[in-house]
C-alpha cells in the first residue's frame, strides 16, 4: 500500500500575482473597484491595476501608473504618491507673511499688514490667508494699502501714507471709511464697574444726552440719607 501513483500528463498552471499593495496616500483600482490597502490575490498575468493619489498628493515620476502582472508572477514597479509643496510666498509690500518656507498643499499661510496699513483686494477674491493648492501655487493674497489718517493728524500715520503713495500704492478709501476711522480713534476706553460687598458708594453714572436746563437739579454730594429730590414742576 501507499500513496496512489501520480498520473502522467501535461498540466496548465495559471500564472497569477499576489495582492498589489496600495501606495501610501493613494489607492489601487482593479476591475472598477478601489482598494485603499491592497487588492485581492489571484490577479492573472498580463492584467493591470491602476494607481491614483489622494488629495494634496501626486504620483511620482518613477514607476508605472498602470502596473501589470508579469508572466513570472511578479508585479511591475508602480508609482508612489508624493506630497505637493508650494514654494515661499514671497515678500508683501508693507506687510509680512507667517512663513517663507515650503508648505504642503492644503496649508494656509497668514498675511499681516504693518501698522497704518490694512489688507485690500478681498472684494476681488484675494485672501488674507491664501491656500497652497494642488497645482503648487498659492491662492491670490491681499495687498497692504495705507489706512485713512484722522483729519489734521500728524506723526507716523500721514508719514506712512506718504511713503506708500510715493511707491505707487493708492489708499482708495471712501469718505465713510475716513469717518469710521476717526470715530474709532475718538471712542473712549470704557470699562465696566463691578461693585463688591465692601463697596457701599453709589455707582457713578453719566448721561450721554443733553437735557434742558430747567430739568437739571444739582444733587448734594455726598448724598444724605434723608435727602429727597425736589418734585418736578409742572410745565
Amino acid at each position: 500500500s501507499g500513496p496512489p501513483p501520480i498520473p502522467r500528463g501535461r498540466y496548465i498552471v495559471p500564472l497569477i500575482c499576489p495582492s498589489y499593495i496600495a501606495p501610501d496616500h493613494g489607492s489601487v483600482w482593479y476591475a472598477g473597484r478601489e482598494y485603499r490597502i491592497a487588492t485581492a490575490a489571484g490577479i492573472h498575468a498580463t492584467e493591470e491595476v491602476e494607481i491614483t493619489c489622494h488629495k494634496h498628493f501626486r504620483a511620482s515620476e518613477v514607476g508605472s501608473a498602470t502596473p501589470r502582472c508579469r508572466r513570472d508572477g511578479q508585479w511591475e514597479v508602480g508609482k508612489t504618491c508624493e506630497p505637493i509643496y508650494c514654494a515661499g510666498y514671497g515678500l508683501v509690500e508693507n506687510g509680512y507673511v507667517s512663513t517663507q518656507d515650503y508648505v504642503r498643499a492644503g496649508t494656509r499661510i497668514q498675511i499681516t499688514c504693518h501698522e497704518w496699513y490694512k489688507p485690500a483686494g478681498m472684494e476681488e477674491g484675494a485672501r488674507p490667508d491664501p491656500l497652497c493648492m494642488d497645482n503648487g501655487q498659492f491662492e491670490r493674497g491681499v495687498t497692504c494699502v495705507p489706512k485713512p489718517c484722522p483729519r489734521d493728524s500728524t506723526g507716523p500715520c500721514p508719514q506712512g501714507q506718504r511713503d506708500a503713495m510715493s511707491r505707487g500704492i493708492d489708499a482708495r478709501v471712501s469718505k465713510q471709511q475716513v469717518k469710521d476711522w476717526e470715530d474709532e480713534l475718538r471712542r473712549p476706553l470704557v470699562g465696566d464697574y463691578n461693585p463688591n460687598v465692601f463697596d457701599h458708594e453709589p455707582r457713578p453714572y453719566s448721561l450721554d444726552i443733553s437735557t434742558p436746563e430747567d430739568d437739571y437739579q444739582p444733587l448734594p454730594w455726598p448724598p444724605s440719607k434723608h435727602f429727597n429730590p425736589p418734585p418736578k414742576q409742572p410745565a
